[in-house]
């Protein structure tokens, strides 16, 4: 989809917001949302953009969180949410 993947779309009331997931063991040295890189946040919105425009670009707000993820072996250990963790530029 516009040349990225989208891990989950949500609506949080009036807002629509693409959700990045990344899942580490929980004894990496880097958190899991180090992974959404400036590479990886430029596809991400490009997919948003490509799946609003499927809905007709509609007048809605957008937000584009990341889900960390810590595992213990294939356990999940620990989740972490970080809401508006990029903008629609990728900063």
């Amino acid at each position: 989809m516009g040349g990225g993947e989208l891990d989950l779309v949500c609506r949080d009331q009036e807002t629509l917001v693409f959700v990045e997931v990344k899942a580490r063991q929980k004894d990496a040295w880097e958190r899991p949302a180090t992974a959404v890189d400036q590479r990886k946040r430029r596809l991400i919105i490009r997919a948003a953009d490509a799946y609003l425009a499927e809905l007709m670009n509609p007048e809605i707000n957008v937000r584009f969180d990341i889900v960390e993820v810590r595992l213990d072996e294939d356990d999940v250990f620990n989740v972490n949410w970080i809401p508006s963790a990029f903008d629609g530029k990728g900063n």
